[in-house]
């Protein structure tokens, strides 16, 4: 975000860019939304991984088409970079290309253990956490200082996930011991609308509760809702899951509770 605002980018149009484009993580593996609907729908978390590939690429690549569009019919939008600012020597070249390896190996070894079935997300985590200590070591940056900085900041991070969960799991319970899940499952396939209807009815519902609930929250929440209903009507779960967290970016992204918003804010 500074280079851009530093470049003179439209600051709506470099806010945006960040928001659309980061919150494709939710479809791009590895998606922790993916694996938590895995838990709870039953399906297999490294076919929900190759499911969300495809849609996140589409969204990428239309957004970058929006973004070139209409840089093109208004250039003030995102100015061009000076020549020389955009002219590498091959030395920089070879030099960046060499900066890629390390982490594009860690990836590829991360989620190809999962796609191949090698390990579970549980036991990738850990091979990832490992190689990432190994590249810290190669780049000779892995020392005390910064290994107890990123144990911090991943204990963080899980204390809020695991206080989200924590709370999603409690309305959960409470209400589906109260009936409610069972009431808005037989309410659901009650609808004169068809099955394309109803899942017309059930995007709208994700879409809307993006704006003011947690995706992880939702995903607890609605998939022991809606997985049963879908497969009542005939559709796969598996596809589902996909459309499921499609949905939720839009909501994610969505005013007036659109968490993006706030979490670029704090960053910003």
């Amino acid at each position: 975000l500074p280079f851009m605002l530093r470049s003179k980018y439209n600051k709506g149009l470099a806010l945006g860019s960040i928001l659309a484009g980061g919150s494709l993580g939710v479809l791009i593996p590895p998606s922790i939304v993916f694996i938590i609907y895995g838990m709870f729908a039953g399906e297999s978390i490294g076919k929900l991984f190759m499911g969300g590939v495809g849609p996140g690429l589409v969204l990428a690549g239309l957004y970058i088409t929006y973004i070139g569009i209409r840089s093109y019919l208004d250039p003030q939008l995102a100015p061009a970079l000076p020549e020389e600012e955009r002219t590498l020597s091959l030395r920089q070249k070879i030099s960046l290309t060499r900066t890629l390896i390390l982490p594009i190996l860690l990836i590829m070894g991360v989620l190809g253990t999962i796609y191949l079935g090698l390990a579970t997300p549980g036991e990738a985590a850990g091979i990832g956490a490992a190689g990432a200590i190994i590249c810290a070591a190669i780049y000779r940056k892995f020392n005390w200082q910064n290994l107890k900085e990123s144990v911090y900041g991943t204990i963080k991070t899980l204390g809020i996930t695991f206080w989200l969960c924590a709370g999603a799991y409690l309305f959960a319970g409470v209400f589906t011991v109260a009936g409610g899940a069972e009431y808005i499952g037989g309410m659901l396939s009650g609808l004169p609308l068809g099955r394309w209807g109803i899942l017309f009815v059930m995007q709208l519902i994700l879409i809307l509760l993006g704006m003011v609930i947690d995706t992880i929250g939702i995903v607890i929440l609605l998939v022991p809702i809606f997985v049963p209903v879908i497969n009542a009507l005939g559709f796969d779960s598996l596809w589902f899951g996909v459309v499921f967290n499609v949905n939720l970016q839009i909501g994610y992204l969505s005013p007036p509770f659109g968490y993006s918003l706030f979490y670029l804010k704090g960053v910003a």
